[in-house]
């Protein structure tokens, strides 16, 4: 029983293979890469939004140190 559902379960997958592939065909007119767009003549510039202000809780104080550029070295 065991040998006869490992048969059935590769026959499966090997059908059901198939079925894929033949469901994926390659369309041999398909373009290699897509068309680039056409560049605009004009671009938008982002405006910046204001940051809101920090608000620290009482007691939390602020330092004027450098900032932090590594924190741990392996």
């Amino acid at each position: 029983m065991l040998k006869l559902t490992a048969v059935a379960t590769v026959l499966n997958v090997f059908f059901f293979g198939f079925g894929y592939a033949n469901a994926n065909v390659k369309q041999i007119a398909a373009p290699l890469q897509p068309p680039v767009m056409a560049p605009a003549s004009t671009r938008a510039v982002p405006v910046p939004t204001p940051s809101p202000a920090l608000t620290l809780r009482r007691g939390v104080r602020t330092t004027t140190g450098a900032a932090l550029t590594n924190t741990r070295h392996s």
